[in-house]
C-alpha cells in the first residue's frame, strides 16, 4: 500500500512536471521512481543515493527558482527540529509534506536536470511519508537522520 501511495504521489509530480509526457512515459518513470525509493532503507545514510546521482561536467545541476524555497523551508524544519530536540515528529512530517505537495506544484523543470531531480525526490519523499508513519519518537529520529542526509545529498548535487 505504501508503494501505491508513493507510485500516485510520483505520477502527480510528473504529470505536474512535465504535462506535455504522455501516458506511457509517465507510467514507466513512476514504476522507477518506486524502485529507486523502495531501496533506501529508513535510518540508513543515503551514501548510494549520493553516489548513484549523475554530475553533468561535476557541476551541480540546476533546478528552477520556483522551487528552491519549498526545499530550503523543508531543510530549515529538519535542521530546527533536530537542533531543538523536538518530539513532535508527525508535525514535522506534516510541514514536510506541505513543503514538498508545494514544491511539487511550483515544478516547471524538463530536460536532464529534472530527471535527475525525480532520483532525489523519489526516496525524499518515501521518507516523508515514513515519517508520518513512525510508530515512535527512536523510529522517528533515525528517519529525520535520513531526511538531513537527503537534504544535503541535495545540497551536494543541485544549486
Amino acid at each position: 500500500m505504501k508503494i501505491t501511495y508513493l507510485a500516485l504521489i510520483c505520477l502527480g509530480f510528473l504529470v505536474a512536471c512535465n504535462s506535455s509526457q504522455n501516458t506511457e512515459e509517465i507510467s514507466s518513470d513512476s514504476k522507477d521512481a518506486v524502485v529507486i525509493s523502495s531501496e533506501i532503507e529508513v535510518g540508513k545514510e543515503l551514501e548510494t543515493e549520493k553516489d548513484s546521482l549523475p554530475s553533468i561536467e561535476n557541476n551541480r545541476l540546476k533546478v528552477n527558482d520556483e522551487m528552491m524555497p519549498f526545499i530550503k523551508e523543508g531543510q530549515l524544519l529538519v535542521t530546527s527540529f533536530e537542533k531543538t530536540g523536538d518530539e513532535d515528529y508527525l508535525n514535522l512530517a506534516n510541514e514536510l509534506a506541505e513543503q514538498n505537495s508545494k514544491l511539487i506544484s511550483s515544478c516547471t523543470m524538463s530536460g536532464g536536470d529534472h530527471d535527475v531531480l525525480h532520483e532525489w525526490l523519489a526516496p525524499h519523499l518515501k521518507l516523508t511519508k515514513d515519517l508520518q508513519n513512525a510508530e515512535n519518537i527512536e523510529i522517528a529520529n533515525n528517519i529525520v537522520d535520513s531526511l538531513v542526509a537527503s537534504y544535503h545529498t541535495f545540497d551536494q548535487n543541485f544549486r
